[in-house]
């Protein structure tokens, strides 16, 4: 270590040293940094300069002094580390913390209260993140002006997207993936920014689908909501790495020096996903969607005057959306065996305050979404003819693909979706809802391997 960087590392003895899931951490003025990251250098040359005035590191010397540092937080004890939300489990109920830049919000089951800050709850703030308004109580949170200004068809539509922003508030659960589709005009776009400015605002609230898995690691880290605008086609990996955030595996990203500020992805991230439509062709990912659908409005109110009544409700919404979460954090879940028992809790709540029966929405949109993946996967009705014909139908995956493709033809061809390998096949076997067309997948071990029975179901 040079003498510069000593110098340096004794400038930051006062900055409390800690880790997070593997990363280095310090926290200075209130501030929680990573310690490998820009933020935290700047601070360093910051501190030289008002202190030590005639030291003039470099920056292989503030990278020396970083390391040294990053090294002893490893040592020291492990925090959660939050962003925008986050979580306190004391000797009573668990409290949800929301950071509102500024301020930050307590809210328990009894009600919700602004602080000057979270004690006990640890945010990263990301460069670009903005800070929420301070939240007000008003009665009816100022909803009726922007439900109108907003290009819902219907209430049920209303409600669930309702839901999904009071869900957003939560640090922890599984979030259904918020799918806003449409033709050009539609509106879609400009209901994806709102969402995001509603619960955590951004200088750049709308993201093109990333390239890579670093990219993605990248839109993690910069925010807690993550928008991609314009998604068509979606690569395997970036549907598998949808699929972990969604319910909460995550997904690794290979980490480069130079990339201090990305580090490993993990749990779980409401995410919102706009699209002419069909981005999700593979039925695990349809299965974790929230798809709103949208028609063109003739007489449609421009983006920015939307933004700006947004703005402009925005302390009265945030109030109408906390005092919602916490009255959800007192009721018992939903469907316990459902992927999203938590988020169906809030639907519920959210449907009682305005009206509309919320449960009933929800079941009413997967219904309408399984139909919509029935009838577009060439699989199914392959799968209804063949049985049809023969009765049964058995074999391995790969038997099964062999017999559907030579029942398929050159058509298959023309179809995106079509499984190109046996485990392909095997994936949409188990993700699709055969069970609404009719069809019942038998999997039966025998000698020499896994084979499988498809017949048609007793009516």
């Amino acid at each position: 270590m040079t003498q510069v960087a000593a110098a340096l590392v004794q400038l930051a003895k006062d900055v409390e040293l800690w880790q997070a899931d593997g990363q280095p951490m310090g926290t200075v003025g209130g501030q929680h940094l990573p310690l490998r990251g820009a933020e935290f250098q700047v601070w360093l040359l910051n501190a030289a300069q008002g202190r030590r005035p005639k030291l003039t590191p470099s920056l292989h010397a503030v990278s020396d002094a970083q390391e040294i540092l990053a090294a002893r937080a490893m040592l020291c004890p492990t925090y959660p580390l939050w962003r925008r939300t986050g979580a306190w489990w004391g000797a009573g109920a668990p409290e949800v913390w929301v950071d509102c830049g500024g301020c930050a919000v307590q809210v328990t089951k009894e009600g919700w209260a602004v602080q000057k800050e979270a004690p006990l709850v640890r945010f990263l703030r990301p460069a670009g993140q903005l800070a929420l308004p301070t939240p007000i109580r008003q009665a009816g949170g100022r909803l009726g002006p922007l439900r109108h200004a907003l290009p819902f068809n219907s209430d049920d539509q209303w409600v669930l997207w309702l839901a999904w922003l009071v869900f957003a508030l939560q640090p922890t659960g599984a979030y259904p993936i918020l799918s806003l589709t449409g033709p050009p005009h539609s509106g879609k776009s400009t209901l994806a920014e709102v969402t995001k400015r509603l619960v955590d605002p951004n200088t750049m609230p709308l993201l093109y689908p990333p390239a890579d898995r670093r990219d993605l690691a990248a839109y993690v880290n910069s925010g807690w909501v993550i928008v991609l605008d314009n998604l068509t086609r979606v690569a395997t990996w970036l549907s598998d790495a949808l699929c972990g955030m969604s319910t909460g595996i995550g997904f690794a990203a290979r980490q480069l020096y130079s990339d201090a500020a990305m580090f490993r992805v993990g749990g779980y991230r409401p995410i919102v996903v706009t699209s002419v439509g069909g981005w999700a062709a593979r039925g695990d990912l349809q299965d974790r969607t929230l798809p709103l659908s949208f028609t063109p409005v003739e007489h449609s109110v421009a983006p920015d005057v939307v933004l700006r009544a947004v703005d402009a409700a925005h302390p009265a919404m945030l109030g109408w959306l906390l005092d919602t979460l916490a009255q959800s954090l007192g009721e018992a879940p939903v469907h316990t065996a459902h992927r999203f028992p938590w988020f169906l809790t809030v639907v519920r709540v959210v449907g009682e305050r305005v009206g509309v029966d919320g449960l009933a929405a929800y079941e009413a949109l997967r219904e309408e979404q399984a139909g919509e993946v029935l009838s577009s996967s060439p699989i199914v009705s392959l799968l209804l003819r063949v049985v049809e014909a023969q009765g049964v139908l058995e074999g391995t995956t790969a038997d099964l693909l062999a017999k559907l493709t030579d029942e398929a033809g050159g058509v298959r061809n023309r179809w995106m979706s079509w499984p190109r390998t046996p485990e392909g096949l095997g994936r949409m076997l188990r993700t699709l809802p055969l069970g609404e067309a009719g069809l019942r997948v038998e999997a039966r071990r025998t000698r020499h391997g896994t084979r499988l029975l498809v017949t048609k179901m007793e009516e």
